[in-house]
């Protein structure tokens, strides 16, 4: 996993960087024992977030993460079976902004959970 947020890691601005090559997310916003731990107010501007994982992933946001904002970012699969999802948020989460991003090679730039109930 390329950058993992929880425990109140919260208020980050993430920027100019290249997150590849990991073996599961390349950013993972984990979900925690208590709303009060979520990672909230996180920012990523200007990345490249490149063959990371496989479904899970280049972004993975869990729980009841709030405020989280992803904007200028380039999205790239280049090998088979990597980072097939950009963006994937659970059911739960609270507001993600998504502004402005470039995806490449992604089979999905979203699965977004929110969307419909969990069976």
């Amino acid at each position: 996993m390329g950058f993992s947020f929880g425990h109140r890691d919260t208020d980050n601005l993430v920027r100019n960087c290249r997150i590849e090559r990991n073996g599961t997310n390349g950013i993972f916003l984990r979900e925690e024992d208590t709303v009060r731990d979520s990672p909230d107010r996180n920012t990523f501007e200007k990345c490249l977030i490149r063959d990371n994982g496989g479904d899970e992933g280049g972004i993975n946001i869990m729980f009841v993460t709030n405020d989280t904002i992803i904007r200028d970012c380039t999205f790239e699969s280049t090998q088979e079976g990597k980072q097939e999802v950009a963006v994937k948020i659970s059911y739960g989460a609270g507001k993600v902004t998504i502004e402005n991003n470039k995806y490449i090679g992604n089979s999905a730039r979203l699965w977004d959970a929110r969307t419909a109930p969990p069976k």
